[in-house]
Parts: structure tokens; C-alpha cells; sequence
């Protein structure tokens, strides 16, 4: 009888059905895709610098880490020279803005070549924004390094060996891992680096899409991808390795262990100067993951070269594909497909495009603005065989480009 009256109930509930729209943001940073004017491109690099030189201070330059590649580099020249001042001078202030000012002044003096060459070989308003990160990134982070006490701003804790620390007046910085009292600072350090590889990996996403860079090696990593349409991948991080152990051997390593030869021997317990742990320490471990996290972060915040497919379900399809083909900066390839559909039996034309991930936004931008009631569809192609169009921007002289109109006059 219950079941009876249970399915009773269920014949006389009332559904209703509503159509809704569907929207998602194809792209990460989806607002950044569309700047397109260099001023606001410039804004936007100057702000992303700031919050670049704020963090790498947090993160980087106060924990003992390393950054990437030539910016690893530039860190370890600055700790060394701080360290070298304080035994030479023994001025406390005087061997921390060294340490500052290099730790960053570094970095943008190697990268004068690079911007030369991303001039010449990429084209000029990258190698402008780029220049531009790196200055204002520079000036900044000089700034938030010396301010008074910002050395001693954590976000968790002081992730450093204290007895070091102490002794090489707050210049040295180093965890050690069979020292019983910086067993708590190991994950500190990790979570520190796992941090950072998302923060730097995120912005160097966004600059990325600005048509800029963090510089350094990644100079010659976007000019390989615009020339061969490929990523360094395994040179890129053997490049970023072997800047991270240099860096490492001359802004940890050799300061770390002669500041422990000047410490009684039984306070540091059994570690030993020059001994392999002070070589891979922590922070050195740390700064190893990051690299690996930062590649896998950039990866899915800026697929690049990764293939899509659009299916398009629309009553415009020749308004869509004369807006696509009227492009001057992009060409797409687009082909029409008919379907039948389930329910109404009815024919119905779909325009399908293949395309990178990163320009499929431009053709989402073109169908929702011929048809707001338009479906669009997006499937990640694994594999691809075969001729894509690419686009990139190129120098070119005010006198040939004034010569390029005059011999193709529009009709």
C-alpha cells in the first residue's frame, strides 16, 4: 500500500525546464589576453614587477632559496659579496645592502645582452616590456630589501640553522639537516619553495601572455618556441639546475662553512664544515622541487603550443567565418560540418576550427559577438600531424611599413 501511494507521488510532481547560459573563461588570466595597447601593457608589467619583488623578497631572499636560472645566479653573488663585506668590514649595514643591491642588481646587469638580443631577434616591444619588468623589479625589490627589519618578515617562520645566522650577523642562511634544532625548519623551507614555484611560475604566465618575460634564460626559451614552435624542455632545466648548484656552492656552501669553522664544535652537534649536508642542504632541496613545480605551473597557466578543437553550433556561420578571415594578425583554418539533430531530426551546420589553446579565445570572442545564442564546444587534441598557421610580431621600419601600403593599395 505504501509503495502505492510512494509512486502516487512521484506521477504528480511537476518539473520545469529552463534554459540557461553556459560561460566559462577559456583562458587563464582571460583579461590579460586581451590587452593590447603597450601602455596598458606597461601598467600592468609594472604592477606585476612590484608584486614579483615583494614576494621573491618573502620568499626568496630572506629563506636562504634560489631562484631560477640567471636569477640564481644573481643571488648567489649577493649573498657572497654581503658575506665578504661583513668579514672584511665587519659593518653589518654595510655587508646588507650589499647583499640587497646585488641580489638583485645582478640579475638585470647579465640580462643587458639579453635585452639587446630579444630586440633583434623576437621583436621590440618584448624586449621593451621585458626590460621594463626587470628595472622596475630591480628598483623594487632594492626597496623592500632595506627597509629596516624587513629581513626578519616570515610568512610561517624563520626557516634558517639560528646559531649560523646569529654568528655571520643575519647574513648567512642555511638550514642544516641532522642539527636537532632545525628539524621544524625543513618543512618551512619546502612549503616556502612549493609556494614561490606557483607565485613566480603565475607570473611568469601572465608576462608571457603581456608579450614580456622574467627575462634571463627564459629569453632564449621564447625565442626557440617562436622559431621552431617547440619548448627547450630538457635543456631549460638542466640550464636552471646548474645555476642553482653554482649558486648554491658560492652563496651557501662556501659561507656556511667557514662561518661554522668559527663556532665551538659541539654546538652545531656532528655536522662538520664542507661536509655534503652543508652542500645539499635544505633550502638547496627546496629550491630543486621548485624548479620542477614552477615548469609544471607555467605549463598549465600558459599552454602555448597545446592544439585545440572548436565545434561551433550556430545559424551565423558566414558572418563568423568572414569576421575570422577579416583578421590580419591571425589566420584560422575552418571547415563546416552537418549534423543531424536528436531530437528535432533536423540538419544543422556546425563550423569546426583547430587552432592553439591560446588563440582560441579570439574565436570565442568573434562567435559570441555575432551570436549570443551560439554553443561552442572545446575538445584538447593529444596529438597533431601536420601545417598550422602561427602568427608573431616583427620589427619593422616606419619606411617599409609605409612602403608595404603604398604596393598593396586596398581595393
Amino acid at each position: 500500500m505504501e509503495e502505492n501511494n510512494h509512486k502516487e507521488e512521484n506521477q504528480n510532481l511537476e518539473y520545469e525546464i529552463n534554459r540557461i547560459k553556459v560561460k566559462e573563461n577559456l583562458l587563464h588570466f582571460s583579461t590579460l589576453h586581451r590587452v593590447k595597447k603597450l601602455r596598458t601593457q606597461i601598467l600592468w608589467t609594472i604592477i606585476i614587477a612590484i608584486i614579483f619583488s615583494f614576494f621573491g623578497m618573502l620568499f626568496v631572499q630572506n629563506t636562504g632559496l634560489y631562484g631560477f636560472g640567471v636569477d640564481a645566479i644573481s643571488h648567489g653573488f649577493g649573498r657572497l659579496s654581503g658575506f665578504l663585506v661583513l668579514n672584511a668590514t665587519k659593518n653589518k649595514n654595510a655587508a646588507k645592502i650589499t647583499f640587497v643591491v646585488l641580489f638583485w642588481a645582478i640579475n638585470f646587469i647579465i640580462n643587458i645582452p639579453l635585452f639587446i638580443f630579444a630586440a633583434k631577434k623576437i621583436n621590440k616591444n618584448f624586449a621593451l616590456l621585458t626590460f621594463v619588468f626587470m628595472l622596475v623589479s630591480t628598483i623594487a625589490g632594492i626597496i623592500f630589501g632595506l627597509i629596516p627589519g624587513s629581513n626578519n618578515w616570515y610568512i610561517f617562520s624563520r626557516p634558517l640553522n639560528d646559531e649560523i645566522w646569529t654568528q655571520s650577523d643575519e647574513i648567512v642562511q642555511t638550514a642544516l639537516w641532522s642539527y636537532n634544532n632545525d628539524a621544524t625548519k625543513h618543512v618551512a623551507v619546502v612549503l616556502y619553495g612549493f609556494l614561490w614555484a606557483i607565485i613566480q611560475g603565475a607570473i611568469a604566465a601572465a608576462l608571457l601572455i603581456l608579450n614580456s618575460s622574467t627575462a634571463g634564460f627564459d629569453i632564449l626559451v621564447v625565442w626557440y618556441a617562436r622559431e621552431k614552435f617547440k619548448n627547450l624542455g630538457f635543456i631549460y632545466m638542466v640550464f636552471h639546475v646548474a645555476s642553482l648548484i653554482f649558486a648554491n656552492i658560492i652563496g651557501t656552501y662556501i659561507p656556511a662553512s667557514i662561518t661554522m669553522n668559527e663556532l665551538p664544535s659541539h654546538q652545531l652537534g656532528n655536522v662538520k664544515p664542507w661536509a655534503a649536508e652543508v652542500l645539499f642542504n635544505p633550502n638547496f632541496a627546496s629550491s630543486f622541487l621548485m624548479i620542477l613545480i614552477n615548469s609544471f605551473v607555467v605549463d598549465i597557466l600558459f599552454p602555448k603550443y597545446k592544439m585545440v578543437k572548436l565545434e561551433i553550433y550556430t545559424n551565423k556561420i558566414k558572418e563568423i567565418q568572414d569576421k575570422i578571415y577579416a583578421l590580419k594578425d591571425k589566420r584560422f583554418a575552418t571547415s563546416i560540418a552537418t549534423v543531424k539533430g536528436g531530437y528535432s531530426k533536423k540538419e544543422q551546420s556546425i563550423l569546426v576550427a583547430n587552432c592553439f589553446y591560446i588563440d582560441a579565445s579570439t574565436v570565442c570572442d568573434i562567435v559570441s559577438s555575432e551570436d549570443d545564442n551560439a554553443f561552442i564546444s572545446i575538445y584538447d587534441t593529444k596529438k597533431t600531424l601536420g601545417h598550422v598557421f602561427v602568427s608573431k610580431q616583427v620589427n619593422q621600419s616606419k619606411n617599409n611599413h609605409n612602403n608595404l601600403h603604398k604596393s598593396n593599395p586596398k581595393k
